[in-house]
């Protein structure tokens, strides 16, 4: 079977280009990991605090050693807010995320119909910006 040389040009250009984006996904994440940051110092760059609004302050964070490594600290006693963090990227060349949690105590009353829908010790959220119009149930 013979290939033309401008196809095997390109499949070779496109194979290269998809190499040096697994190199740059594992050598720098798109997103700043907490350990990235000192204990007592600022949240790592791009990480932003969000009201989530109804009247609730903000939740407390703060790096913290824990066991060696610089983790994030959340306490929302009385409190309800998130981390952002906006990001640009192709999914195709970067459709994994990581993702580590410990959680210290449980919520109380977390069966409680209320509670349950309002509250969790941890969550991630993902979203995008587009005319979601245009997504199709599978991208919804």
């Amino acid at each position: 079977m013979r290939i033309p040389v401008p196809l095997l040009v390109a499949s070779a250009l496109m194979a290269a280009a998809a190499a040096q984006a697994q190199d740059q996904m594992e050598a720098a994440p798109l997103v700043a990991p907490f350990s990235s940051a000192k204990p007592g110092g600022p949240l790592p760059r791009g990480w932003i605090p969000f009201s989530l609004g109804g009247g609730k302050r903000l939740t407390d964070y703060q790096m913290v050693d824990n066991q060696g490594r610089t983790v994030l600290h959340a306490r929302a006693k009385s409190a309800a807010s998130a981390l952002t963090h906006a990001v640009n990227f192709d999914v195709h060349t970067a459709p994994i995320v990581e993702w580590r949690w410990k959680v210290g105590n449980l919520i109380e009353r977390a069966d409680d119909s209320v509670a349950s829908q309002e509250d969790s010790p941890a969550r991630l959220v993902l979203g995008c910006n587009g005319d979601r119009s245009r997504f199709g149930i599978l991208e919804r």
